[in-house]
């Protein structure tokens, strides 16, 4: 794909991966500690500082993603987190029937987005950056 159409491409990317951390952000902001009590529940130590922490990663990486601004360095830290917390909180193998393939079927999911993230590394930004 030549330019422009590869740097608005890229562009519309890292729109879509950085709105699935700004939006978990916000969502986990709002609702703290609903949050605070989902982390203990699966069983995250320090769930009150993880949730901090956790929220300022989603808005750093998601920001940074969108802006462009150290796009690479968010996209492996957002990746990380992901492939940490999926296997953490998705552990479909533990589960059976239905509530097994439910899980299963968000574990691929997040799979998916951390194959955007790196895909993202790999070719870097675009030019298109603000």
């Amino acid at each position: 794909m030549e330019e422009p159409w590869l740097s608005w491409m890229l562009l519309v990317a890292r729109a879509c991966l950085a709105s699935v951390y700004f939006v978990s952000a916000v969502q986990k902001t709002l609702y703290f500690p609903i949050s605070v009590k989902a982390f203990r529940a699966v069983g995250v130590p320090f769930a009150h500082t993880s949730v901090v922490l956790t929220i300022i990663l989603h808005f750093v990486g998601s920001i940074g993603m969108f802006s462009g601004t150290y796009v690479e360095e968010c996209a492996i830290a957002l990746a990380l987190f992901t492939v940490v917390a999926t296997l953490i909180v998705h552990d479909f193998w533990n589960l059976e029937g239905q509530e097994r393939r439910a899980d299963q079927r968000i574990f691929l999911a997040h799979f998916g987005v951390i194959g955007g993230l790196l895909m993202v590394v790999a070719v870097g930004p675009g030019a298109i950056v603000f």
